[in-house]
């Protein structure tokens, strides 16, 4: 397991459940076009990783971030219609990490500590579903993407 954990793999589903051509991206891929498939998903699986998608090309537009899973159609990933152009693996790096995460700006406002995954923020506690700062602490550091660009936490 810990080898295929190293490696980042999503598929691209033109239709519904699963359905449709499909389309396999293992690292970066900065236009589906050029890889042959349109910019029309309506399903999502993340075999492992965790991923930065796109609905533009050259990782432009709204930002979705998909973590290892199944997305039978675009409202599973809080998309409004079913475009995507771009995406790229979330990388992360170590073990040991932890996080907090800020309702406010400058680390103000209800905090919530991460040390594991979570699939909803609220059943920690966090009452908003924003999130405007975070510390990240230890040997991890995952890559976020704030504003449209890609910055790298690190401790």
């Amino acid at each position: 397991m810990a080898n295929r954990s190293r490696h980042n793999i999503i598929t691209f589903y033109e239709g519904k459940c699963f359905t449709g051509r499909q389309l396999e991206v293992r690292g970066d891929c900065d236009n589906f076009q050029d890889r042959g498939f349109m910019n029309r998903v309506n399903s999502i699986r993340v075999e492992s990783g965790a991923f930065c998608c796109f609905d533009h090309p050259d990782f432009k537009g709204q930002q979705y971030i998909l973590e290892h899973g199944e997305y039978p159609e675009f409202q599973r990933w809080n998309s409004h219609n079913d475009h995507m152009g771009s995406c790229k693996p979330i990388k992360m790096h170590g073990e040991h990490y932890r996080m907090e995460l800020f309702e406010a700006c400058n680390f103000s406002g209800q905090c919530v500590e991460i040390c594991d995954d979570c699939p909803f923020l609220q059943s920690r506690g966090l009452s908003k579903n924003c999130i405007n700062s975070i510390k990240v602490y230890g040997d991890g550091a995952r890559e976020l993407n704030i504003k449209g660009e890609v910055q790298d936490f690190t401790t």
